[in-house]
């Protein structure tokens, strides 16, 4: 069975020319719980980095197909060239961590309270205000930001991304 194809432009690729492959990833969906605490950490320790982490991954999962992007021997060297050596080891040391974990159930939280559902999704500074259309969305999109946020960072301010 082949994966299914990936329509355009309902998810504004070819709007907002965002580089993404035809087909979904082999091994689609694939787990993120890993990725997803490192990120978590990266926003805490490094915030200036997590946007420019964000588009390393998204790259490897949705130019490259990689499905085992989730998994930390595979990120690790991919966050490497941003982060180095060193800050990668500090992310990945801290990522199991309950703090790292707790950060991760909270953003989970307050995703489903906003109605998140699917990627990509994330707070605009018009959410809160905005009045929902037919489709539900409640969402501002930004060239900058569409298909880029892998999760709902726990940053206050997502214009720094």
């Amino acid at each position: 069975m082949s994966a299914p194809k990936i329509t355009s432009d309902c998810d504004g690729r070819d709007t907002f020319s965002v580089p993404s492959i035809e087909m979904f990833p082999k091994h689609f969906p694939f787990g993120t719980l890993s990725v997803q605490r490192a990120l978590c950490v990266i926003s805490q320790k490094a915030p200036g980095k997590l946007a420019p982490v964000i588009g390393v991954l998204f790259h490897a999962a949705w130019v490259e197909g990689s499905t085992d992007i989730g998994k930390p021997d595979h990120f690790a060297p991919v966050i490497e060239g941003i982060l180095g050596k060193q800050g990668t080891l500090e992310i990945m040391s801290a990522m199991n961590n309950p703090d790292a974990k707790a950060l991760l159930a909270a953003d989970t939280a307050r995703s489903f309270n906003l109605g998140a559902f699917g990627l990509p999704w994330f707070e605009s500074a018009r959410t809160l205000k905005a009045r929902p259309r037919a489709s539900g969305v409640l969402i501002t999109w930004a060239k900058w930001l569409i298909f880029r946020v892998w999760i709902v960072p726990s940053t206050k301010d997502l214009a720094a991304l």
